[in-house]
């Protein structure tokens, strides 16, 4: 989660012949380094990234999307990120219920960033409506199902958590075939769930050795390897039977976004 307009957050990619097994361990830990971990809950979301037809805010390494959850939407903006350590970023975030003023906030925030985007004449639309007129298009469009677990500390009772673990679920697809990504974050929030993220994220490794492998790529960069390999001539090598992606498949990302 976010500090103020930071997010902290660890990422594990889960790389297994049997990832939905993993996925379904990991998100069934009642503890962690010392912590426990409570109110178990499972969200479904829709996230949409948009980009100029340029890709302008991809060559300014930032990332804007909407996240549908329910009736709601929230708009984000994610830039300079920097890895803290493999598989740790810390970059700036501003995520916002949808409105005229938030939209204005991550405007104004990427103006000072140096992507300068129009203003709509009319701010008040649907999201999508409003973002398509102010020049941007849909880059990128998935699913996710998310199993999330606050961590917290022994005896603490009724206050804010260090972190979140997350168990995410990722859907990405070309229109033809479907890839499915699954990864474990502990999100950090604030100064003293950043000063233990090191140590759950290496309590989960040594959870699940040889099963769980820090991963430097987001989502939305994971999801155009994903896309881009599933358009190749070896598309049936990525996934397993139940459309996982194999264990394999993340060295070819790898590579792929590496040339990118």
């Amino acid at each position: 989660m976010s500090q103020g307009e930071r997010e902290v957050e660890a990422k594990l990619i889960v790389v297994s012949e049997r990832p939905r097994d993993v996925v379904r361990r990991a998100a069934a830990l009642d503890a962690l380094a010392g912590c426990r971990l409570a109110d178990r809950r499972e969200l479904r979301l829709r996230d949409v990234y948009w980009d100029t037809e340029d890709r302008a805010l991809l060559r300014g390494r930032c990332a804007l999307r909407l996240r549908h959850e329910g009736s709601g939407v929230r708009v984000t903006l994610k830039a300079e990120g920097r890895e803290v350590r493999p598989g740790t970023a810390d970059r700036r975030e501003i995520e916002l219920p949808w409105s005229a003023a938030a939209l204005e906030r991550v405007a104004g925030a990427l103006d000072g960033l140096g992507t300068r985007l129009p203003r709509p004449a009319s701010p008040e639309g649907e999201p999508a409506d409003v973002l398509a007129a102010m020049g941007l298009r849909v880059v990128q469009d998935r699913e996710t199902v998310r199993r999330v677990r606050d961590v917290v500390r022994p005896g603490a009772e009724g206050g804010r958590p260090l972190a979140e673990l997350v168990v995410d679920s990722v859907g990405y697809g070309d229109g033809t075939r479907e890839a499915w990504h699954h990864e474990v974050e502990v999100e950090a929030h604030g100064e003293e769930g950043a000063a233990v993220l090191e140590e759950l994220s290496d309590a989960l490794l040594a959870l699940f050795p040889g099963e769980l492998r820090p991963w430097p790529h987001s989502k939305q960069a994971t999801g155009g390897g994903v896309g881009a390999l599933l358009a190749g001539a070896d598309a049936e090598r990525l996934t397993g039977p139940e459309g996982d992606l194999a264990p394999g498949a993340y060295e070819r990302i790898g590579e792929y976004l590496a040339r990118a």
